[in-house]
């Protein structure tokens, strides 16, 4: 049995980044939710000190606390300001935060702002907090339900871009109407190109393992643009593969989140190979 990894798995930049930062964080130092969405990323942090609180005011209520981290995914205004008495160490991805910019000079400069993505995303929810009126939508079709003069489109970084091009499509349908949307490809390259990566890998497999957080929306995506082509499995860590998956194939191919470790990913493979 061949195992083949997917090329650019594991941390991107913007994790990676993040996770450094919250390493060598001083002591007395919060994150605000998940760092990234990875357990594993979270104990390891942990193990070092670094503690995860679920609001503000547990951070300054859970004493010792004088640092906060803000995590990859960015965080409203309003957050900021609920945490000015702390020292706040802003671990927001660079992309992300460059999506928070555009989206305050659009609505700055008129705009009405629409966001594609996931509405319970921490992604986001950091977007439209630093907006007045957001509008948050998941379905590209809705765009036929809503006036769009003096509008403009922006995107949750870690969405598949099938959902720009189908936004694209629908609009094209709606020309006749005039007064469309500006549309902003604010999705992330690298995420981006490590979906086209893993679904062509996926194309040359008998079965894809997609290693990465069950609440990681990069993940998902992978999973869902290999499960277009072959037989995958999504799994957290190694101890979650079953044995019976891999009888009787020759390749397998690996993919993984934005947020998995490497020695994560290397578990996952040595586990194949010790069945093969």
């Amino acid at each position: 049995m061949h195992v083949h990894i997917a090329k650019g798995s594991g941390f991107c930049f913007g994790v990676k980044r993040a996770v450094d930062i919250a390493l060598n964080a001083p002591p007395g130092t919060a994150i605000l939710g998940e760092l990234v969405h990875n357990s594993h990323v979270t104990v390891m942090l942990e193990k070092k000190g670094v503690i995860t609180v679920c609001s503000v005011k547990e951070a300054l209520e859970a004493g010792g606390i004088s640092n906060l981290i803000i995590r990859a995914h960015g965080e409203p205004a309003l957050t900021y300001e609920k945490a000015a008495s702390l020292n706040i160490i802003d671990a927001t991805c660079p992309n992300v935060r460059q999506v928070q910019d555009l989206a305050k000079r659009l609505e700055k400069s008129g705009k009405k702002v629409i966001i594609f993505g996931k509405k319970d995303h921490a992604e986001v929810r950091g977007i439209a907090g630093s907006l007045e009126k957001p509008v948050i939508l998941e379905d590209p079709l809705s765009l036929k339900d809503m006036p769009l003069e003096n509008t403009a489109i922006v995107f949750q970084t870690t969405q598949a871009d099938t959902i720009f091009k189908e936004v694209r499509r629908v609009l094209s349908g709606l020309e006749e109407q005039g007064g469309l949307p500006e549309i902003h490809n604010t999705l992330c390259p690298v995420t981006s190109d490590r979906q086209r990566n893993a679904e062509k890998l996926a194309e040359k497999m008998d079965m894809m393992i997609v290693v990465g957080g069950f609440h990681s929306s990069n993940t998902a995506r992978l999973a869902e643009r290999c499960s277009y082509v072959t037989e995958t499995h999504h799994v957290e860590n190694s101890s979650q593969l079953e044995k019976g998956w891999f009888k009787g194939r020759e390749n397998v191919g690996i993919a993984a989140g934005a947020s998995t470790p490497d020695a994560v990913i290397d578990g996952v493979v040595q586990t194949i190979r010790s069945w093969d």
